[in-house]
């Protein structure tokens, strides 16, 4: 899972015209209870350099998705990539049937928005 997100990654720095390397993730939550799966945490590189995004309107580096498991497989539905707002607002009113128990507390309240 962590693979789709890396390459979603690598897709962001692309658009940005960032040099890539090698991304790792420092995972903070990891929840899984299918068919979905929640994932917040951060992104560096493996080299141990920063990114270079002073010029660019970033929260570096948190990432987060939602993975769902269709057909046997796990695909990213969503994430957030250094994001500068709340992403993850109000997507529970789509993916209805995923179990809150997975999100972390403090997201909770948004994640909902009925």
């Amino acid at each position: 899972m962590l693979d789709l997100l890396r390459n979603s990654v690598y897709d962001y720095l692309s658009f940005l015209n960032e040099e890539q390397g090698d991304i790792l993730f420092v995972v903070e939550h990891f929840k899984v209870s299918t068919p979905y799966a929640w994932m917040q945490g951060t992104a560096q590189r493996k080299d141990g350099r920063p990114f270079n995004l002073e010029d660019q309107a970033t929260d570096c580096c948190y990432v987060g998705a939602l993975f769902k498991k269709i057909k046997g497989n796990w695909t990213l539905m969503e994430d957030g990539i250094f994001p500068t707002d709340v992403w993850f607002n109000c997507l529970g009113d789509t993916y209805t049937d995923i179990d809150p128990r997975i999100l972390p507390a403090d997201i909770r309240q948004l994640f909902y928005c009925d």
